[in-house]
């Protein structure tokens, strides 16, 4: 699934500032910061706009809370309800789902679809559900987490799911060594809806790029939230910038943000099968997108000399990155052998990436560990003199992984002026 969400600190794609804020512009000016809300253009419906609510409301002038989201027809006009979250389950067929938080916990969920400007509820509007989503072309289906059946874009119901799929040629089946890495993906809400059966075809360079895209989009500019692993909101956002009137949107999207390159004819060649040392390379230029492409050891393998120069460095490193329970990234075939000209598969790439996804949240769970740590060592120290009398006023202690320039220029001055 592509989910924009309105927590708006991690999207992809195509999004623009321009909205104006009118009363609130001054709880960000006096941060140091003023907050505008964002227009995420929807993949292939030119015109069409994800756009956060300028009735959000702020908080301390850090981030918009509640988060709300709708969708604009390229006349300007709201032309939804709005929602927490949006994703994008097939912008050709104007599929979306829009999700809200109800209560502390609960979650209502709602199918819809816009076609000529016109929105229409598939599930007979929000309910308190989730969903995954089949991407099928009019065929498509989406399952109920809650009711734990499957239903068509009408809203019947699909009684023998492994049938229906089977009539049009496709399977839900995956092998047992991926079951775990498909299973987390789905959970997740960040599997694509046309990656969502057929797990064991080899994967062509679009679906590999759509996939990546999707599963990282919470990563790709050193934040990261274990819980909204699939906001894209200013993630991808921040480094992808604009791209519409395009049938390979996320091809595009992971070209920007040097995933992949055209091939030897000059083209990105979507329907191109993957190879392991193609895949290799675009695995990792992930780890050094995400910074965890750092002192890995030498592999080398029984068949080092099948491998191209140009891909050696990526399939050693690749397939020495290895997760908390020693899974790696790619690993060797028989007999010690990576088989570099052997085409990969869905799920062998879900795989990966879900392992590198791991490598990567360990990495962010340390540093923010050590963060935390300097952050109690403080907080002790400044119960300390306290309890002997002596007050500290005026002075709070912040700590960020990536602090703005003007924010840094703003905190050296409040200590100026404590002092």
């Amino acid at each position: 699934m592509k989910r924009f969400a309105a927590i708006l600190l991690c999207a992809v794609m195509s999004v623009t500032a321009g909205i104006c804020v009118n009363a609130q512009d001054n709880v960000y000016e006096e941060q140091g910061e003023v907050w505008q809300p964002q227009r995420m253009s929807v993949p292939y419906m030119d015109g069409y706009h994800i756009v956060e609510s300028e009735n959000t409301t702020h908080y301390g002038g850090v981030e918009p809370n509640p988060h709300t989201l709708y969708i604009e027809d390229p006349q300007g006009n709201k032309i939804t309800d709005e929602y927490r979250e949006i994703t994008v389950l097939n912008g050709k067929m104007g599929l979306f789902e829009g999700m809200s938080t109800v209560g502390h916990s609960d979650t209502e969920a709602e199918i819809f679809r816009i076609l000529d400007g016109k929105v229409s509820s598939i599930t007979d509007g929000p309910q308190t559900d989730s969903y995954y989503f089949f991407d099928l072309g009019e065929k498509s289906v989406y399952y109920s987490r809650i009711d734990q059946k499957y239903f068509d874009l009408e809203g019947k119901e699909v009684t023998d799911i492994d049938k229906y799929f089977k009539e049009l040629g496709a399977s839900l089946a995956y092998s047992d060594s991926a079951a775990e890495a498909v299973e987390k993906i789905k959970n997740d809400l960040i599997m694509p809806g046309e990656l969502n059966y057929n797990f064991t075809s080899p994967i062509t360079r679009r679906e590999l790029c759509t996939l990546a895209v999707t599963v990282f989009s919470a990563d790709l500019n050193g934040k990261n939230d274990t819980y909204r692993r699939n906001d894209y909101s200013r993630n991808i956002y921040d480094v992808v910038g604009d791209i519409t009137g395009t049938d390979d949107y996320y091809m595009l999207a992971a070209a920007k943000l040097g995933f992949i390159t055209d091939t030897d004819s000059g083209s990105l060649e979507p329907e191109k099968t993957v190879t392991r040392q193609e895949a290799a390379v675009f695995m990792y230029n992930i780890a050094k997108r995400l910074n965890v492409a750092e002192n890995i050891p030498r592999t080398e393998y029984a068949d080092d000399g099948d491998i191209a120069p140009w891909a050696k460095e990526s399939v050693y490193a690749v397939s020495s990155m290895e997760d908390a329970e020693k899974n790696r990234v790619m690993s060797a075939k028989d007999n010690n052998s990576f088989l570099p000209g052997e085409v990969c598969t869905r799920e062998q790439m879900m795989t990966s990436m879900v392992c590198l996804r791991d490598i990567y949240e360990l990495k962010y769970r340390e540093m923010k560990g050590r963060i935390y740590s300097i952050y109690s060592a403080f907080r002790s120290i400044q119960n300390t003199i306290a309890d002997q009398g002596i007050h500290v006023v005026g002075q709070q202690v912040a700590f960020f992984v990536e602090m703005p320039k003007n924010r840094r220029e703003l905190a050296a001055q409040r200590e100026e002026n404590a002092d």
